[in-house]
């Protein structure tokens, strides 16, 4: 269970995604977004496809999704997003874009009521790639998370179908971050 903030923006940040995590990525926020529901004590929304497994209620990106209703539409925008690169890179469409369509557009109600903004994003990454940074917490969270991203290319091919590499991922400050944070492993 995992939320890649390479970009502060949800429609860039599911443009960066390679291949493999824009399809991973569907069906985990597809139960991040239906755990939120459960976090705050309401029923699911009828879904089509998506089997709601509760083995990850207590994951910090599934408690944040579900903390206010900016995080919650901050995570249906890039399941709606990541829908697009899907349809975008393969010609298809997924088989959960009925069931993020519908959570997309029914937030939990207790949400709605207090209206409360985004807040900042968990970091969930090992210690070593996290990234202190005095400007903003957010600039340090997209930042661990492309050193993080970075990382998993050595472990994995990435590939970007009908899509160019984010600009960042070949960026030799990335690299070198990269492989200074390695170091302290």
């Amino acid at each position: 269970m995992q939320i890649f903030v390479v970009e502060e923006s949800p429609l860039r940040a599911a443009k960066a995604l390679c291949d493999k995590h824009v399809l991973s990525q569907i069906g985990e926020t597809a139960e991040m977004l239906a755990l939120a529901h459960l976090h705050n004590h309401e029923p699911v929304p009828p879904l089509a496809r998506l089997k709601v497994r509760r083995g990850h209620v207590n994951h910090p990106c599934t408690r944040w999704v579900g903390l206010t209703l900016g995080n919650y539409q901050w995570a249906a925008t890039l399941g709606v997003a990541l829908l697009d690169e899907y349809a975008h890179r393969y010609n298809n469409e997924h088989a959960y874009t009925v069931d993020i369509y519908r959570m997309a557009s029914s937030p939990p109600f207790q949400l709605i009521g207090a209206a409360m903004p985004e807040t900042p994003h968990p970091l969930v990454v090992p210690e070593n790639y996290r990234m202190a940074m005095p400007a903003t917490q957010g600039a340090s969270v997209v930042l661990s998370y492309r050193i993080y991203y970075h990382m998993k290319a050595a472990r994995m091919p990435m590939r970007w179908t009908r899509r160019r590499k984010p600009k960042w991922f070949d960026y030799a400050g990335v690299s070198a971050l990269h492989l200074d944070a390695h170091a302290h492993t």
